[in-house]
């Protein structure tokens, strides 16, 4: 079995819940380390001020709002993201939603 490692050369790194805690500190890091970088959340203000405080590193940050929630806006924002920047081949789905239910109860429409 060969293990794929994803690479800034191959392609655009996507993160959901970019905006804050960690998946804000990832967005910076993988920008440091040359990613083309596709952060999605809910607003657009703090993702620009991620913007702006990743400007001067190899890599960029591009915003992309929606809700994690709104699976037709996710396939939305996928298709987006892939049309402007290029393939996304590291996805770290890091938003949250929480639904108190027992995992054997979920369903995608939740």
């Amino acid at each position: 079995m060969t293990l794929y490692r994803a690479n800034p050369k191959h392609g655009v790194a996507w993160i959901t819940g970019g905006s804050s805690g960690i998946g804000r500190a990832l967005a910076k890091d993988l920008a440091a380390k040359g990613y083309a970088v596709a952060v999605t959340a809910l607003a657009d203000d703090p993702i620009d001020t991620l913007i702006v405080e990743t400007a001067q590193m190899p890599g960029h940050v591009k915003s992309y709002p929606c809700d994690v929630t709104d699976e037709t806006g996710m396939a939305r924002a996928a298709a987006a993201i892939e049309k402007d920047m290029g393939p996304i081949v590291l996805a770290v789905f890091n938003a949250g939603n929480y639904i108190a239910t027992p995992g054997e109860h979920l369903v995608v429409s939740d």
